[in-house]
């Protein structure tokens, strides 16, 4: 019975470790709305594939990992509040399996603030 319990325990830990794992090596994009407004779509184009972050509510913010595999090229934003106005534009630039990348987007009323971590 304790080999078991021994066996099951390390079966967790490693997956648990592997989850962690995945999540810290791969980049990603986090997007928050410090607007005074909803954001009712946007979407985050790299050279690979577009990450589309859907509705964020005032003051919410979303994350999300995308591949290691991508082509040298830039972070294209596009940004929809729920009035209908938009922004766009470009925010750094993206490489080829850059790990544990983590890029910020800020959003507020006018403009969008990028940061690299």
């Amino acid at each position: 019975m304790k080999l078991a319990f021994k066996i099951v325990a390390m079966v967790f830990s490693a997956t648990f470790l592997a989850y962690h794992s995945y999540f810290w090596v791969m980049p990603s994009v986090t997007l928050t709305n410090i607007a005074n407004k909803p954001i009712a779509s946007a979407r985050v184009t790299l050279p690979n594939s577009g990450l589309s972050f859907g509705e964020i509510k005032q003051g919410g913010e979303n994350t999300i990992h995308y591949t290691l595999e991508q082509a040298d090229g830039d972070y294209h934003y596009q940004i929809i509040f729920e009035s209908g106005e938009a922004l766009s534009g470009v925010c750094g630039y993206v490489t080829n399996h850059e790990i544990n990348k983590r890029l910020l987007i800020k959003v507020d009323d006018s403009k969008a603030m990028c940061q690299k971590n």
